[in-house]
């Protein structure tokens, strides 16, 4: 057992800078809280209401946090308690956040020196397996007995905690989306199929001859309002993620985007699946082209022959077998998926996935049986390790000063 003579409390006086949800993303992971919470205390720091961490730390893990916490825009002091703690061989808890802290900042600044000298931007994925379960249990239960209600502030607590402690070359990820804007969005989409539901009894009452046609006609406005919301849920998630306060935004208008996938969808079926890669390239394309980080879009330099031969592989086969061989899309489709990000770019850097099929389908088949033998209980850990996955095999390749280019960035959005 080893004593030190003095603890440290750490107390955040001030804040200032330009987004809390960012700032809180970092707080969490440094004192390992709730990011919502997180927020709340940089929200309470920058009104003037100090916070105290309420565990004692070491001066040695003191020296390391505090640089990081100042780098983060926080005004920070420091009290010494002159009582002894005691650090045994099993480290208490106190000891495990203060070597976390260190840990987090050594590896994050040491993530940011090494995409500066290379250009490759790496992701990163670090959750508590337990959290997430957590969020998702309550996200269910609280659901149910609300009767849907709960949905909209547990998908998003659940949301801003998976992109808090998901970072690009050290950088956490930030989300802005609020309950508020889910509940709009819920209760039109309520309110539309109501009425559409009325509409339908009024007429089949007053003339039971204009019944089918008015069937047909819902059951066209009711694929129309699923696929409006389809669109709203791409462009919502696009539009609340930030990166070093920069905001990704999806540009694209709901009768385009409806477009694309109406002559996708009805070529695919018109010639037995044979128009796919052409479609797939399509809608990737549209996708990322407009996607925005800031003011720039990414961009997609492939064409559909690029994908060609894993997809008509895979087609012949699962059509020449009567669908026995569909265990070979099994390699065709993390092949296709490599191509796509390939080709997928932003401003002089380009996207790398180097996952294999087999590597992939590890991953999924793992993730299919921890569903089914946990009953959907272990849906937190299925989401903790595709969130791994993809961050461990997916990074942003030649992009030179993106420093630079973010400050830009920044600077073109306050302008």
């Amino acid at each position: 057992m080893e004593t030190h003579p003095i603890s440290v409390h750490l107390v955040l006086e001030a804040w200032k800078g330009p987004d809390p949800d960012r700032a809180g993303g970092h707080l969490a992971r440094v004192f390992r809280m709730d990011p919502d919470r997180a927020v709340q205390i940089v929200r309470q720091v920058a009104r003037g209401v100090p916070w105290k961490f309420e565990r004692n730390i070491s001066p040695q893990q003191a020296d390391k946090a505090i640089p990081y916490l100042r780098a983060l825009g926080f005004q920070v002091t420091s009290t010494a308690n002159t009582s002894f703690i005691h650090l045994q061989d099993s480290p208490s808890p106190a000891h495990k956040v203060g070597e976390d802290v260190a840990e987090d900042a050594a590896e994050e600044e040491e993530a940011v020196r090494l995409s500066r000298r290379t250009g490759v931007l790496e992701f990163s994925f670090r959750a508590d397996v337990w959290d997430i379960t957590a969020l998702y249990l309550k996200l269910w239960v609280f659901s149910l007995l609300t009767l849907g209600a709960y949905s909209f502030f547990g998908r998003t607590n659940l949301r801003r905690y998976l992109l808090c402690r998901t970072a690009l070359s050290g950088k956490p990820f930030a989300y802005s989306g609020t309950p508020q804007d889910l509940i709009r969005t819920g209760v039109t989409a309520a309110i539309a199929l109501l009425g559409l539901f009325v509409l339908l009894v009024i007429v089949h009452r007053q003339d039971p001859l204009l019944s089918p046609v008015a069937e047909s006609t819902g059951l066209v406005l009711a694929l129309m309002g699923l696929a409006f919301l389809r669109w709203r849920h791409v462009v919502f998630l696009n539009s609340n993620v930030l990166w070093q306060g920069v905001a990704f935004s999806f540009q694209a208008r709901f009768a385009d985007w409806l477009a694309l996938h109406l002559k996708g969808g009805l070529l695919c079926v018109l010639t037995l699946g044979l128009y796919g890669p052409v479609y797939w390239t399509e809608a990737w394309a549209f996708g990322k082209a407009r996607t925005h980080f800031g003011s720039k879009p990414l961009r997609y330099s492939g064409y559909w022959k690029d994908m060609a031969r894993p997809y008509y592989i895979a087609w012949a086969v699962t059509l020449f077998t009567l669908g026995w061989g569909c265990p070979v899309w099994l390699w065709a489709l993390p092949e296709i998926r490599k191509t796509l990000w390939a080709r997928t770019h932003f401003d002089n850097g380009t996207f790398e996935y180097n996952a294999g099929w087999r590597v992939y389908n590890r991953m999924a088949v793992g993730n299919i049986l921890i569903l089914l033998f946990s009953i959907g209980i272990g849906y937190g850990v299925v989401t903790l390790r595709s969130r791994e996955f993809y961050a461990r095999h997916l990074a942003l390749t030649g992009l030179k000063n993106w420093p630079e280019l973010v400050r830009k960035l920044n600077a073109g959005r306050r302008t």
